[in-house]
């Protein structure tokens, strides 16, 4: 079976190093119950917790989101972007480049549905 849910992602990835999810906790900071919950996809993590995980893992930043059935992961990868971006440090220049992208790449998804 192909892992399509971040949560069966996460579980790939973590059994796949031979970790328990008590491992994963050590390593990532993210307590061994939300990593059981986010697993089951019972709950829809942060961006931040997401990266955690992948960084733990020893993943790429947004392996873990790459083609994820995004209604089970969070609830509006936007707002979780946007999120992210108000809480970073670019300046205005940066963030408009950065929005450009996201707009590209939300192009890019909606098309790859149809």
């Amino acid at each position: 079976m192909i892992p399509t849910t971040l949560g069966e992602k996460i579980t790939f990835y973590r059994r796949e190093k031979k970790w328990s999810q008590e491992d994963l906790e050590e390593y990532s900071g993210v307590s061994r119950t939300q990593i059981g919950r986010i697993e089951r996809n019972e709950c829809k993590p942060k961006v931040e917790t997401i990266k955690w995980i992948e960084e733990a893992l020893g993943l790429p930043q947004g392996k873990l989101l790459r083609t994820v059935q995004f209604a089970t992961a969070v609830d509006d990868p936007i707002t979780e972007i946007e999120s992210v971006l108000e809480n970073s440090k670019l300046n205005q220049n940066q963030m408009k480049k950065v929005q450009i992208i996201v707009e590209l790449i939300c192009r890019i998804v909606n098309e790859g549905k149809k």
